[in-house]
């Protein structure tokens, strides 16, 4: 056998030999790649928190009417969510839109947190938290003193500080949204006021 580089002759046996070193250390390399791997903790997903686009309306809508079919929030039109994008913060997972979040502003130091909804492949991961911590932003950078919200999982916002209050407490303004609401007058959702420092 001849070295096509060189035209010296090779003993087959040594090229053999050679072949053999060679795919066990890289066997050895391969296998430590492996290990080295299995030790590594998995790449997390990134979750980017952003004001809306219009781009994004529809599968907004789509998270927020999976809750409302089970009657655990208020259905939202393509149209309501499209005249009141500027209120909406978003939930991106690598490029994936998984929840979103409203700032409403009630009056002149009251705002409302609405349309929270998480796509439920992607619950309790803290996503819910985070949209509501930029909406609470938001109302400092407004001015805002006070933020409320109604809903069903008063726990849920107790942890982010917000407190349990008697919804005749607030203003007969918020009664506007309930209209829609099916369940009108005879809802069971729970008001929750959080005091805010701009």
């Amino acid at each position: 056998m001849e070295n096509l580089l060189s035209g010296k002759r090779v003993i087959p046996e040594l090229v053999h030999s050679t072949v053999l070193k060679i795919i066990n250390s890289n066997s050895l390399f391969y296998n430590s790649l492996i290990l080295l791997e299995n030790k590594m903790p998995l790449q997390r997903k990134q979750k980017l928190i952003r004001k809306a686009r219009v781009d994004d309306v529809v599968v907004m809508k789509q998270i927020i009417n999976t809750y409302s079919k089970d009657e655990l929030m208020l259905a939202r039109s393509l149209s309501e969510i499209y005249e009141n994008i500027r209120d909406y913060y978003i939930c991106e997972i690598d490029g994936e839109v998984v929840g979103c979040c409203s700032l409403h502003v009630v009056w002149e130091d009251l705002a409302e947190i609405l349309a929270l909804a998480v796509n439920p492949k992607c619950a309790r991961k803290g996503i819910g938290a985070k949209l509501v911590s930029a909406c609470l932003d938001d109302a400092r950078s407004l001015g805002m003193k006070e933020v409320f919200a109604l809903t069903y999982v008063p726990g849920f916002f107790e942890t982010l500080g917000f407190k349990v209050v008697d919804k005749n407490s607030l203003p007969r303004k918020i009664w506007s949204g309930c209209l829609k609401c099916p369940k009108f007058p005879d809802c069971n959702e729970i008001a929750v006021l959080k005091s805010i420092n701009s």
